[in-house]
């Protein structure tokens, strides 16, 4: 072996061993990607599958929220007439009906009313309160006292207090501007 090819083998061999080394570790440094990039594949499936049911429980209370703001509109009858309505059609006979002061807030305007009636069956108050929480409009018993009379243990005076909400007007809702120097 003559001195240049000698001084070849050596070029070459060591060409050899850096490609080897050049693709050694690019290999390792390929392995070593794949596994963060596994890893953070796992972690955004986690993340996709949070987001997913975070969907899902915004639709149902998307649902829930449009039924209450269709309920809280009202139909346009006051709230006096309407539980008159519903005494009727729980066969309660006289029943006082007493407005009371209503509440406020940012977004809402309450109305309540007090009933009393006296000398009612266990079947009229199921069904007055079946009435009043099966209303297409949205009514909530705000207190409930319930006594028997000294003389008729059967039969009931029921005290209740009824709240109807309603959206108050769009202009008024809006919270007030705060204005910034």
């Amino acid at each position: 072996m003559n001195p240049n090819e000698r001084e070849r083998l050596i070029i070459l061999g060591g060409i050899a061993v850096a490609a080897l080394s050049v693709i050694i570790f690019l290999i390792l440094f390929n392995m070593s990607r794949a596994s963060e990039l596994e890893s953070e594949i796992a972690k955004n499936k986690r993340t996709l599958k949070e987001v997913h049911g975070l969907v899902t429980e915004y639709a149902q209370i998307k649902q829930r929220s449009s039924s209450l703001e269709s309920r809280l509109q009202g139909g346009g009858v006051p709230l006096l007439s309407y539980l008159e309505n519903i005494c009727r059609n729980a066969k309660i006979e006289n029943p006082q009906l007493n407005p009371r002061r209503t509440g406020e807030s940012e977004f809402y305007q309450e109305t309540s009313i007090e009933m009393k009636a006296a000398g009612l069956t266990l079947e009229k108050l199921g069904n007055l309160l079946k009435n009043i929480e099966s209303s297409p409009r949205y009514l909530r018993i705000k207190s409930f006292k319930l006594e028997t009379p000294y003389a008729h243990k059967e039969l009931l005076d029921v005290t209740l207090q009824v709240s109807s909400y309603a959206p108050k007007e769009a202009s008024s809702a809006q919270p007030p501007k705060k204005e910034h120097p």
